[in-house]
């Protein structure tokens, strides 16, 4: 949220303003908007708010809120296997090329171990099952072997339990028996009430 102080129309008097209230009337008469620090700026003070608030009280200015969203959502990143290798004779050459990279050949190697699961593949899970670090991924998508992508996720996970309720103890219990019986007893009169006019 930002909040921007902005000059009313309405206000004619400047003499009742103090020194630093005119400051600030003055420098919104340059500028159409200011924001706290502009005027913490101008003032050369750290606590303006009671000036500013005396100039809200004289209706010198009034205050505009804008709010903006910060949230930002939660980007995961997967790996895949670049499309130049998509058929069984180029696998064959990228397993000679990589014969000399022994941490690429085996990022490579565990990246088709994790293929069998025929989930995404999460460049964290590649890098914990092949031992390697993020800069072999990065050299290999460098190489155009393999390529990141990211998939958003919520930052709150449902796993699909429900919340069990919680035993009740003896009041809990009396007093829920006391609710479901006068909420049948009530059900029973207005059935009786609604047969009776028919």
């Amino acid at each position: 949220m930002k909040l921007l102080f902005i000059k009313t129309n309405t206000f004619l008097d400047e003499t009742i303003l103090a020194d630093d209230e005119f400051l600030i009337f003055e420098a919104l008469q340059q500028q159409s908007q200011l924001t706290i620090h502009q005027v913490i700026a101008i003032l050369g003070k750290k606590k303006v708010m009671p000036i500013v608030n005396a100039l809200l009280k004289k209706e010198a200015i009034v205050i505009k809120e804008e709010i903006y969203e910060q949230y930002k959502p939660k980007l995961v990143k997967y790996v895949r296997l670049h499309k130049n290798y998509t058929s069984d004779d180029s696998l064959g050459k990228l397993l000679e090329e990589l014969s000399n990279a022994k941490k690429q050949r085996e990022a490579v190697l565990g990246f088709f171990q994790l293929l069998t699961t025929k989930k995404p593949i999460k460049a964290k899970d590649l890098e914990e099952k092949a031992v390697v670090s993020s800069s072999i991924l990065k050299s290999l998508v460098d190489k155009e072997i393999l390529e990141f992508y990211h998939i958003q996720i919520d930052r709150i996970q449902y796993k699909g339990d429900t919340n069990d309720l919680k035993v009740l103890n003896e009041f809990q219990e009396k007093a829920l028996a006391e609710i479901k019986e006068t909420f049948q007893r009530k059900r029973c009169n207005t059935v009786a009430w609604n047969y009776k006019f028919w």
